[in-house]
Order: structure tokens, then sequence, then C-alpha cells
């Protein structure tokens, strides 16, 4: 009985480490300097293919294509899911996905949103297989390379640009946005194509290069406001979204056939404080430079909180932060002139009822 109870024991060790290794990420890096199918697990090191056809990705899977020559593609056979695709080479070099669709979700930098990511250093992905990810997943485009699609990609989230350079080829089509998110991220056309809908999220704002073709722009129900320029080519809304546009356009002609373009104001921005940089947390993301500086000794830095994501978290009661020359923020509104402050704050429950959001004035003094 001693003996029997003891290779129980054993027998729930392994199944507990077998268990644990299948949770756990894997990176597959290819190794084949000619290129090849995705699914011949011969072109990769260790015989690892890091993704499994016709299933969700796992959290973290990444596919490393950085040792592949330039010059070579890559082939899919069938539906491939993964979590991120990595490319690295100099500004010249050039590769290509192509053959089946493309499932990408769970990033492990964006697996709050859960969304893929496409990261390029140097050179251009020519993905022509269609990105057809279930689930409402988007994808994150990053490094400083060129992204090129030329398919109609139908997965359900946005394409948020980074980084570098989202090059739409002749009948390229986006179910989903396009979110500008840096200013040095740049839209191109390099043919008719079609997306969702557009959003600028970063300051200054960017110009996107029609290059003489036409944009399509509609299919969301959300309304989208793009405070960049469009130049050289030809809008054209249609499947009934609407778009607000705050800057002067450089377009050739806008064919409005179906959902609503509007004309917004231009709106000013004094500051833009996103609490997303742990080395300086005050930083200011608009064009004035307003950064903030951190006072008392529990401003804390929470990196990868589960519930917010990145914050700053303040104790309400001896930190907060301040503005540059003493408070002195550059552009401000003065006199009784109008202005809008817009915040998203998430209080604990034991934040104190008379804490602060905001003070406006001079300290100490009556506001």
């Amino acid at each position: 009985m001693k003996r029997h109870a003891k290779r129980m024991v054993w027998c729930g060790c392994a199944f507990i480490a077998v268990c644990a290794f299948s949770a756990r990420a894997v990176t597959g890096v290819w190794t084949n300097v000619s290129g090849g199918y995705w699914a011949d697990d011969a072109n990769w090191q260790g015989g690892v293919v890091p993704s499994s056809s016709g299933a969700e990705p796992g959290a973290g899977d990444v596919a490393d294509f950085t040792a592949l020559p330039v010059g070579e593609t890559v082939t899919l056979t069938n539906y491939t899911a993964i979590g991120s695709l990595w490319f690295s080479g100099s500004a010249d070099d050039l590769w290509t996905v192509t053959g089946g669709g493309l499932g990408l979700a769970n990033a492990s930098d964006f697996l709050v949103e859960r969304y893929g990511e496409i990261r390029v250093n140097g050179g251009t992905l020519n993905l022509e297989s269609p990105i057809t990810s279930s689930g409402g997943y988007g994808v994150a485009k990053t490094g400083d390379g060129t992204l090129r699609l030329s398919s109609k990609h139908t997965y359900g989230g946005a394409m948020r640009l980074k980084a570098g350079r989202l090059m739409l080829t002749n009948g390229a089509d986006l179910a989903g946005a396009v979110f500008v998110e840096a200013p040095d991220a740049t839209l191109r056309l390099e043919g008719d194509a079609q997306i969702g809908g557009i959003e600028s999220r970063c300051i200054p704002q960017t110009t996107v290069d029609l290059g003489g073709h036409t944009l399509s722009v509609g299919g969301e129900a959300s309304v989208r406001v793009f405070d960049g320029c469009f130049t050289n080519g030809t809008l054209r809304f249609t499947r009934g979204n609407a778009l607000v546009v705050t800057d002067a356009q450089r377009v050739s002609s806008v064919r409005l056939e179906n959902g609503s373009l509007v004309c917004g104001n231009r709106v000013d921005i004094t500051g833009w404080w996103r609490f997303d940089d742990a080395a300086q947390v005050g930083r200011d993301s608009g064009p004035r430079a307003n950064h903030l500086t951190t006072h008392g000794t529990q401003a804390q830095w929470l990196a990868d909180d589960p519930e917010r994501g990145s914050v700053l978290a303040l104790d309400g009661a001896g930190a907060w932060l301040v503005g540059p020359n003493g408070g002195q923020i550059d552009g401000l509104p003065v006199s009784n002139m109008s202005f809008t402050v817009a915040l998203w704050v998430k209080p604990d429950a034991s934040a104190a009822s008379s804490a602060g959001i905001y003070e406006w004035g001079v300290a100490g003094s009556a506001r």
C-alpha cells in the first residue's frame, strides 16, 4: 500500500508539470535562409512552429523572422494564428508573407487590449495574406519600418499605427479604423484603398499622403475625429459612418456617397498629459512642452496594473503634480476666455470625498 501511494503522488506531480509547460508562450525563430512554408517545422529553430492552425494564439506567442534574408517569402498554407510577427533589417530590405490567412491576437505587449502585433524594424514587410482574426481583435503596427497591405482584412478591431509606415496598395481593404498614434507614424496610399475609419491620437497631427489615389472611408458605427491633413488625392465616404476633420485639407475632391463629413473647429492644445512614461510621468505630449513634476512621496508609477493598465497613482493626501515655472503653464487662457479640461480618473473606493482632481489659480490664494 505504501508503494502504491508513492506512485500516485509521482503521477500527480508529472501532470502538473505538463500543464504548466503547455501554458507558456511560444517563440519560434525562423532559420531557413531561403524562405519556405510556415507549417514546415524544418524551417524553425528546434522544430518549434509558433502557431496552432485554426486556434486562437496563446498569450505572447511570437514568430521571429529577424534572421530571414532580404527578398525571401514565407508562405501560409492555411489559417495561422499568432500573437506577434517580428521582422528586422535595413531600410531597403523587403520580405513577403503570402497565402492562407493570418490570425493576430494576444501579443505580449498588448495583452490588456488583446491586440496582435506586427513589428517591422527597418525594411518593408509585404503582407499579402489577409488578416482574418475573429473575436474583434485589433492589430498594433510597431517598429520604424513599413507594413504594406494589399488584401481584404476582416479582423474586427482597429489598426493602431504606433510607429513607422502603413502602406495601402491597390485593393487594400481594412474593415476597422486606423488609429495614428505617433507624429512620425505615417499612412500612405500606393493605390485606391478602403478603411473603416481614421482617427488621430497624436500631437502634432500627421499628414496622410493619398499618392494621387482614392481613399474610401466608412463602415464603422463610431464617429471618428481626424485632426491631421489629407493631401494629394481623393476622399470618398461610403458605408454610412461619420468623420470629423479639424484642419485644412489639401485634396483634389471629396465624394460623399454615404455617411457624413463634419468640418469642426481646430483646437489649440495647452497640454496633453498621458501619464504613460515611467521615466517622466508628467511629460507633455502636446506642442508646448508644459511638463509637470511630481511632489510628495506617494506618487507612484504602476506599470501594467491588471485593472487600469499603466497609470500614475496618487494617494489623495500629500502627492500632486505641478506645472513648470511654479505652475505658470504656457498657453493657459487669460481673463474670462473659455477653456476645456478633459480628465480620465479611476478613483479608489477609499479616496477622500474632498480630494481634488485639479486646481486653478495661484497656490495658496482664493480660487
